[in-house]
């Protein structure tokens, strides 16, 4: 099983107090609990660090371990978007994303199925 991997920043050996959102993401959603181990890594240092849960107390709290160079590194920057709701509301959002440099949308659903008389 691959171990989790959580973003980061300025990643140093010790101990550190992961920010609200971090915390929330390994504890809650993911369910890590004490002593349970994920991998930190700082996107633009290109850097990640062994990371264990020392308590979920009040504050979530790791021990890192000592910074390497980052075994996945994307050759390029990407995001990936996921849009629920009418037809007319995506087209909306698509419009706005052209001047960011949409490159590619993919329509599942009723929206992608034809109409007319070479329908299903």
């Amino acid at each position: 099983m691959t171990k989790l991997r959580v973003p980061g920043a300025a990643l140093a050996a010790g101990s550190l107090v992961l920010p609200r959102d971090t915390a929330k993401y390994v504890v809650r959603v993911h369910r890590l609990r004490v002593d349970d181990a994920f991998v930190m890594f700082d996107p633009e240092a290109r850097t990640e660090a062994d990371a264990t849960i020392l308590s979920t107390e009040n504050e979530v709290s790791v021990r890192l371990g000592s910074p390497r160079p980052s075994t996945r590194v994307p050759s390029r920057r990407a995001v990936l978007v996921q849009c629920i709701g009418k037809a007319d509301k995506i087209d909306q959002f698509l419009l706005l994303m052209e001047p960011l440099g949409l490159v590619e949308c993919s329509r599942t659903g009723i929206a992608a199925i034809a109409r007319g008389p070479e329908s299903m």
